[in-house]
């Protein structure tokens, strides 16, 4: 009976939401970069010296020297994020090493995944080493398809890896998901088919395993293999915007293996729904749902997510947690039960929320690109370059379309403004001549028959191909256009109430006030009107060509008391106690998902340079719920904010949350108050 009760106490735990409780100043979820191994001198070394290997010809002494440098890859340890690309290139070295007549493979995958990198004499893995390590002619290499051959490959080379088990308990994980013949599961994220190859040799020919990936190369590789081999019980097909494409009630089991940090922190609102809702359907009643990722973990970078959030998500869905292992210090096992048609499910909502993610940063563009407004971007470069008002004319009215159902906050308004500005100025209020930022702002993009605005809508809308000088150079200058337009928009204000904001940020004449992030200097000009000639704004920012713009700005207009400043990445660069307040713009959510050390240090610095006493304001995006449209790109709870800034020594004194997209947290820099 005691046994009885302790279980029934058990599932009703499990049943509920998990509090969030924010102990430390580590961050639940981190996002690394989208080809995010990191590089160290010894990794290079071995890259280095394997691409001159491969650029041999394959003789008694190639092969030597492939054997050593294969025994300096198997010593790096396993256990650090950054070695595992190396000793997945061990294996490879190894294979090289050896002659090519007693060359054998254990199982069909291994040998699949020696001709993928081996086909056409390494070629495809000489391109990736190239441009992984910056060797030299990487930057001759077209950028997109650079960042798409760098992901595929590296994702390629690591979670196919023969050696993958070196740092992931692979037996561990099988033993776990404890597939039964003629099962049907589903592997979401399955990569080139690590654990699917595994899992068809469990089911048999009386089970199926699904293979989905949103990655064309993925997938091509897949469906070759299950074809050179013959596999009838697997079926590889490229998932697109969340939908699993398979028919209800199918799946006995659907495996996520170090994949939901994507859906979690990358996927649009919309289509997280449309994901989970399909994984709803395509799983049987009370079928599993296995999720494995990696817990934030004290001096480990890369993506992390904690296991509360994915608990939380997945509850208001209907899932019930039923299993919760920690495999390694990073890596956490999740199983739930779909509990479809039950009360469970029809409560999940009530204890769970509305399952939105408390933490969103996007894709490398600041949204996504959707048809309308490629659309509205194409109607907008005719109008430009053949000085047409009436695809002006259908320009403004795709984007009047649009705005309300895609894109709160972005850059469509702005779009929509600069061509009233081009071609039906006299509809414009008068008053925005007012505002110098504006004045430059449509002056840089509509100068010389708007070149520079035309030239962004080829970027962003890749409609011709821009030619660059050099990779650094193309993203740099996307990175540049896409953050001015979408700054110093003239239309900001209707989306942002940027005035009501702009009130609330209390600063007396003669003050010193830091606009960290300022990018091109809207925020920095609004505030030194309030600090007076005798006080200054110094409008700090990593990016140069901002900090140019303001200066341009500052000098045309004969702004005095605004002073540009080249911050770091953990550092201001400021001498102690120099600002008496500082304020932080839509970047917050950048710094809580970054790298902890970098986080780290740029916090502490912040509360530093900043005296204390002194007022931090910080305004960022919020998710929303139900049909509220969100933010069209980046956004972070504000829980996480106050909870993690808390450990700083940073105090919330006042909170301000009058648009559902927006809020405005003030904080008060109690550092050296008892905090770390």
């Amino acid at each position: 009976m005691k046994k009885l009760l302790a279980a029934l106490a058990a599932a009703a735990c499990a049943a509920f939401a998990e509090p969030i409780e924010i102990a430390s100043r580590e961050s639940l979820a981190t996002a690394g970069d989208f080809v995010h191994t990191e590089l160290t001198p010894a990794g290079q070394n071995i890259a280095s010296n394997l691409y001159s290997l491969l650029s041999e010809p394959d003789t008694p002494a190639r092969r030597a020297a492939c054997a050593a440098l294969a025994a300096k890859a198997a010593a790096f340890d396993p256990d650090k994020l950054a070695n595992r690309e190396t000793i997945a290139l061990g294996w490879l070295i190894g294979k090289i090493a050896e002659d090519p007549a007693a060359r054998r493979f254990d199982g069909h995958l291994e040998e699949a995944y020696w001709d993928y990198f081996a086909r056409e004499n390494f070629n495809g893995l000489k391109t990736y080493l190239m441009a992984q390590y910056k060797l030299p002619g990487y930057e001759g290499m077209d950028p997109e398809k650079l960042m798409m051959n760098l992901n595929l490959y590296q994702n390629a080379l690591i979670h196919n890896s023969p050696f993958r088990s070196k740092w992931e308990p692979v037996d561990e994980i099988m033993r776990l998901v404890a597939l039964k013949p003629g099962d049907a599961v589903i592997d979401y994220g399955c990569r080139q088919g690590f654990y699917a190859d595994r899992f068809r040799r469990i089911v048999g020919d009386r089970g199926m395993v699904y293979c989905l990936d949103n990655d064309r190369g993925h997938i091509d590789f897949l469906q070759k293999y299950i074809v050179d081999y013959d596999f009838p019980n697997m079926l590889a097909t490229k998932s697109t915007d969340g939908d699993l494409g398979l028919t209800s009630n199918r799946a006995d089991v659907l495996f996520i293996n170090q994949m939901y940090h994507f859906v979690y922190i990358y996927a649009p609102r919309q289509e997280q729904r449309k994901l989970l809702n399909s994984v709803k359907k395509v799983l049987r009643p009370n079928g599993r749902l296995i999720v494995l990722d990696n817990n934030p973990v004290k001096g480990v970078s890369g993506y992390s997510l904690d296991s509360r959030l994915v608990v939380n998500q997945l509850g208001a869905y209907g899932f019930e947690l039923v299993k919760r292992l920690q495999l390694t210090p990073g890596v956490y096992y999740l199983e739930f039960a779909n509990r479809k048609g039950t009360d469970f499910e029809k409560n999940a909502a009530d204890r769970f929320g509305d399952g939105e993610s408390l933490l969103h940063i996007g894709s490398l563009d600041s949204f996504e690109l959707t048809a309308g407004g490629i659309e509205a971007g194409r109607l907008l470069w005719n109008a430009l370059e053949k000085h047409d008002t009436k695809e002006a004319v259908k320009a403004l009215a795709q984007y009047d379309t649009i705005i309300p159902k895609e894109n709160y906050g972005g850059e469509y308004t702005a779009l929509a403004w600069l061509c009233t500005a081009k071609f039906f100025p006299e509809r414009l209020d008068p008053a925005w001549t007012n505002n110098p930022c504006h004045v430059v702002y449509r002056d840089f993009f509509l100068n010389d028959d708007a070149k520079v605005l035309r030239e962004y809508l080829l970027r962003k809308y890749k409609l011709q191909k821009v030619q660059d000088m050099s990779i650094s150079a193309g993203l740099e200058r996307k990175i540049q256009l896409e953050d001015y337009i979408l700054f110093n928009n003239p239309r900001r204000e209707e989306w942002e109430r940027t005035s009501e904001f702009v009130k609330l940020i209390d600063v007396p004449e003669g003050a010193t006030f830091g606009d960290v992030g300022c990018g091109p200097g809207l925020y920095s000009w609004l505030v030194s009107r309030k600090v007076g000639p005798s006080g200054k704004v110094i409008a700090m920012d990593l990016n140069t060509n901002h900090l140019e713009t303001v200066k341009y700005t500052c000098k045309r207009f004969g702004i005095g008391n605004v002073e540009t400043h080249v911050s770091g990445v953990t550092s201001l660069n400021l001498p102690p106690d120099t600002l008496d307040s500082a304020m932080m713009c839509s970047l917050y959510h950048i710094i809580y998902a970054e790298a902890e050390e970098e986080r780290d240090a740029f916090v502490k610095d912040l509360a530093r340079v900043m005296k204390r006493g002194g007022i931090l304001y910080l305004m960022d995006n919020s998710p929303v719920t139900g049909d509220t449209l969100p933010y069209h790109s980046n956004y972070i709870d504000k829980k996480l904010v106050i909870g993690q800034l808390r450990h700083y020594g940073f105090t919330l004194v006042a909170d301000h949350h009058f648009l559902p997209q927006r809020y405005l947290l003030i904080f008060r820099n109690d550092r050296n108050s008892g905090h770390e």
